[in-house]
């Protein structure tokens, strides 16, 4: 809610600057200041259950769910969809196309195997009798057992990373960040905190230190040894965060207006638990759909 000017007249200038929106909102300056950036990086840090969808204004997000996608992720689930569309119906095409979009990108998603039943169930029912079809059998055989072993947790870490997404894998600091850091060097933030060394104290120093500390417990009129100084001018600001859950840096590639914005969109927590419960739910009834159950149910009901 205020404005600040910075004059430099020579040197170089090492500026920390804190601000807060005014309203809650996800369009925003990409500077901030009244003046142009010839280069600018930013960090957006998400707390647990929030991603990020897509983010306008921005040349490059380390991670955001469009970006993953390549062409050759558009042409395995093309072709997938395509395949169960020939397999079954326009239906079961739809279905399938769904839940691919939907699971590809995730955490432990069932993705090859896909390939590798279609391929069975397009080809077993061409084949002749004989060694060539057994082949193709183990391997359907083969294939549906790695779905089962992939799919199982992939479900049960769906549900529970959507109930409680702290649970979830994430990443404090992303690729970016790393591979801009020069081989031996460490990040700023990581070396925020000085790391305690012990200092090496002989025998009798030890002792006498201890008898200090007794004497200064039993003695209640000893001052401290450090104090603030009553008359010293400590600076305050806005309470800033300093915790990290899932890290996306933010690069401009070239100059940056200041009237230039940036804009998030981004997934609540609510609707990852919903989309969470729609991806196991596609994937059920896809793999149910896949597998004539026929044969087993009638084995049951006699």
């Amino acid at each position: 809610g205020g404005a600040a000017g910075v004059q430099l007249r020579r040197g170089d200038l090492d500026l920390l600057a804190e601000s807060r929106l005014a309203k809650r909102t996800i369009s925003f300056p990409a500077a901030g200041w009244d003046h142009d950036f010839d280069d600018v990086t930013a960090t957006l840090n998400l707390p647990p259950g929030w991603r990020l969808l897509a983010a306008s204004g921005v040349d490059r997000a380390s991670d955001t769910w469009l970006q993953r996608w390549s062409l050759l992720d558009f042409f395995l689930v093309l072709m997938i969809a395509l395949a169960v569309f020939k397999l079954r119906d326009w239906r079961w095409g739809l279905l399938a196309l769904a839940a691919m979009a939907l699971t590809f990108h995730e955490a432990d998603a069932p993705r090859l195997v896909w390939l590798n039943i279609l391929a069975v169930l397009a080809l077993q029912p061409k084949l002749p009798p004989g060694w060539i079809k057994r082949t193709v059998t183990v391997w359907g055989f083969c294939a549906m057992a790695t779905l089962v072993v992939l799919a199982v947790p992939f479900m049960a870490n769906q549900i529970r990373w959507g109930i409680y997404p702290q649970l979830a894998p994430h990443h404090a600091f992303s690729a970016f960040r790393e591979a801009r850091a020069p081989a031996g060097s460490e990040d700023e933030t990581v070396m925020s905190l000085p790391s305690a060394r012990p200092v090496p104290v002989d025998k009798e120093t030890a002792t006498e230190m201890f008898r200090a500390g007794s004497g200064q417990r039993k003695d209640r009129s000893l001052q401290p040894e450090w104090s603030h100084d009553p008359d010293a001018l400590i600076p305050t600001g806005p309470g800033l965060p300093d915790w990290a859950w899932h890290a996306i840096d933010l690069e401009w590639n070239g100059p940056v207006a200041e009237d230039q914005k940036v804009r998030f969109y981004l997934l609540s927590p609510w609707v990852n638990l919903i989309l969470a419960l729609l991806r196991v739910a596609l994937m059920a009834l896809l793999i149910w759909g896949l597998f004539d159950w026929r044969p087993w149910l009638s084995k049951i009901g006699q």
